[in-house]
């Protein structure tokens, strides 16, 4: 547990130092309704365990049946950042996403013995902000889906 917790801070910290620190997060929602949302979702063993706010994202920690994830909101720039090639992101592929451009792949921190996780990019235009969804790989695919697909904001 404790070595995910790591993994996800890691990642977190890593695509918030890679997110333009110092633009602020100007999505069309605040931090209140991302927490609503994100507490709001009903999926099958999902919990929020915890959301944080910072000037350039909003972020929540959740579990599903005992494995954990991240939900984060960056700049709508994000998307295209993530998406044009970095060596911390490994591409598995782009494809549309309940009407929302979305990009799925996978970390590459395992040679430094980081837990693999997926990890799921969708641009939310409409609100100004990219969503990212990063959790442990023992979470289908489909469930990271489904959560972005219950976020009401």
């Amino acid at each position: 547990m404790k070595k995910l917790l790591i993994s996800l801070m890691t990642f977190f910290a890593f695509f918030a130092a890679f997110s333009q620190e110092d633009i602020p997060l100007d999505a069309s929602i605040d931090f209140v309704q991302f927490g609503k949302a994100v507490k709001g979702v009903q999926v099958e063993g999902y919990a929020c365990t915890t959301t944080a706010e910072d000037p350039t994202v909003y972020s929540a920690l959740f579990t599903v049946n005992e494995l954990n994830g991240a939900i984060t909101a960056f700049n709508v720039s994000f998307y295209t950042l993530i998406t044009s090639g970095n060596e911390e992101f490994v591409p598995v592929k782009e494809y549309e996403l309940d009407g929302k451009k979305a990009y799925l792949g996978t970390n590459n921190f395992q040679s430094s013995g980081e837990t693999p996780m997926n990890v799921l990019v969708v641009l939310f235009a409409d609100l100004r902000m990219t969503i990212t969804i990063n959790a442990e790989t023992g979470i289908p695919v489909e469930t990271l889906e489904t959560i972005i697909k219950k976020l009401t904001f």
